[in-house]
């Protein structure tokens, strides 16, 4: 398909307004990496807005090991019930085959919102795990208790590792970085020099760099061991540095959207 150079292609999901009683339905695109569920089935359109130059579809994601982080928020009287069905799905999800780790945080100061990282040895382990008996039962009864989608985002690693457990006192950070595409190489290669430098810091539990479908989006996971860790990451120069070199790639101008969990269990 051809468009200006004006113009990018985008993709549009729309959907009528949910009836009562109306089931969810769950809407896939691989091609950007994300799956959401949604009121009632979805209508996808592509169409055009006038902004940056159109860009080509995301390549493949390379084979390979994959870390999916999932965004959720349930109502806030749910909160409690909520912890305790993610808490067993975790358990449940690190003994099947091809897991090599699940955690689940919850944000600090909005005890609805929570994010759960699973680590995969490839897409069939993730693939087969979807449809086990205890995943499917677990989504019936957190649909329920939802109040947006349950947003899965795939990743490959760049650099890091699950490290240290976390503790009841440990500070876990989760930032998502968006960058232009062709900023992408090199905030790959800040952002591998980042972890590499920040997991040798004291008090650091781990520090996970991961690149998303999209190839211009990145995730970070990291975890201290308390909020004095943290802070002393923060303020230090090769954390100044990343940041300040990440403005050059923003798009819009706001590349980094990070928010502070503490661990649901050991």
């Amino acid at each position: 398909m051809r468009t200006s150079a004006l113009l990018s292609l985008i993709l549009v999901v729309t959907v009528a307004p949910p009836a009562v009683g109306q089931d969810w339905v769950e809407y896939i695109n691989r091609e950007d990496g994300f799956r959401v569920d949604v009121p009632g089935q979805p209508s996808v359109q592509q169409t055009s807005w006038a902004g940056q130059p159109a860009q080509t579809a995301a390549p493949a994601p390379p084979e390979g090991p994959r870390t999916v982080v999932t965004y959720l928020e349930v109502a806030p009287a749910s909160d409690k019930e909520a912890a305790a069905l993610l808490v067993k799905y975790r358990d449940a999800t690190r003994r099947d085959g091809g897991n090599t780790g699940a955690d689940v945080f919850q944000q600090n100061g909005r005890p609805g919102h929570f994010v759960v990282v699973e680590q995969w040895r490839d897409d069939a382990s993730w693939k087969g795990h979807r449809g086990l008996p205890h995943t499917t039962q677990f989504h019936e009864k957190l649909t329920p208790l939802r109040v947006g989608p349950y947003d899965e985002r795939w990743h490959s690693g760049i650099a890091g590792d699950s490290g240290a457990p976390a503790s009841a006192g440990s500070v876990l950070v989760v930032t998502h970085i968006d960058v232009t595409g062709q900023g992408a190489p090199k905030v790959r290669e800040m952002l591998r020099m980042l972890s590499d430098t920040s997991r040798k810091e004291s008090g650091n539990l781990r520090f996970d760099a991961l690149q998303g479908v999209r190839q211009n989006h990145f995730t970070v996971v990291e975890g201290w061991r308390d909020e004095r860790a943290r802070e002393a990451h923060v303020s230090s120069g090769h954390a100044k540095t990343f940041r300040e070199g990440l403005y050059g790639f923003a798009v819009d101008g706001a590349p980094y959207d990070e928010r502070l969990y503490r661990v649901l269990g050991p």
